[in-house]
């Protein structure tokens, strides 16, 4: 259903790449003309400023689609993405290894992420076994793994900017990538969810969440139409452990 228009936004920042890059190919032109290099640098200088906004832009739009967000309840959720059943997403990256992170409702249940402590490179878990661990002051949340295999990277970007967790959690806040101890990635994936599936699975845990806090929190954590507002790191400890367990353990 997304399909032609994730390759079509994908085309356009092709076009937009190679726009610059025929620009400064005229530059040797221009030199010949008389202009000179640093005269054509000055007229065309100023273009690529703009075009290369542009082409950042067209990036970030090519992989929302390509991501295909929509909103379950107040929650972000990937409809192309396979995701497992303890709140972590599987997608293909190179080599046949497979990144992982954790969903739009961990991020929320935490509330701003300040460290990452990921598994180290060469550790083997197998599903559902930690391959992170997030804080945010002195609570946590484990990531566990979708899928069995060895952790092959982690992102390092994260230790000096494990917010970017909250601001990207199905894209440049990802954790780990493992190889898988699958022969083939389809048979790593086989049962983990997808579309349709998957979003109702993602309902019905926000249920949960909601069932496992009290009733005076939870007027914070719901508004009007049953979405979710804001994160939980305003819960109280009792409340917010209740919720961890009953998600997240």
């Amino acid at each position: 259903m997304h399909t032609p228009k994730s390759a079509s936004v994908r085309k356009g920042y092709l076009w937009l790449l190679a726009v610059p890059l025929g620009l400064l190919a005229l530059l040797p032109f221009l030199s010949v003309a008389g202009l000179g290099p640093r005269a054509g640098l000055a007229v065309f200088m100023p273009a690529l400023v703009v075009l290369a906004g542009v082409f950042s832009g067209a990036q970030a739009l090519a992989q929302r689609v390509e991501l295909s967000l929509v909103q379950v309840k107040g929650v972000q959720f990937p409809l192309r993405l396979r995701m497992g059943h303890r709140h972590t997403w599987a997608r293909r990256a190179a080599a046949g290894r497979v990144r992982t992170g954790v969903d739009d409702l961990t991020q929320l249940a935490l509330g701003p992420v300040d460290a990452v402590e990921p598994a180290k490179v060469g550790d083997r878990v197998e599903v559902g076994e930690v391959v992170a661990v997030l804080w945010h002051g002195g609570r946590s949340i484990a990531a566990r793994a979708p899928v069995a295999g060895t952790v092959a990277r982690v992102n390092r970007q994260l230790a000096g900017d494990p917010g970017m967790v909250n601001r990207a959690p199905y894209g440049h806040g990802w954790l780990v990538e493992l190889h898988p101890s699958a022969p083939t990635l389809a048979v790593a994936f086989q049962d983990l969810m997808r579309g349709e599936q998957a979003r109702a699975w993602l309902s019905r845990e926000i249920d949960r969440l909601v069932a496992a806090a009290s009733p005076r929190t939870l007027p914070l954590t719901m508004a009007d139409g049953g979405e979710l507002v804001g994160d939980l790191s305003d819960l109280d400890d009792a409340t917010w452990n209740a919720v961890r367990d009953e998600l997240f353990a």
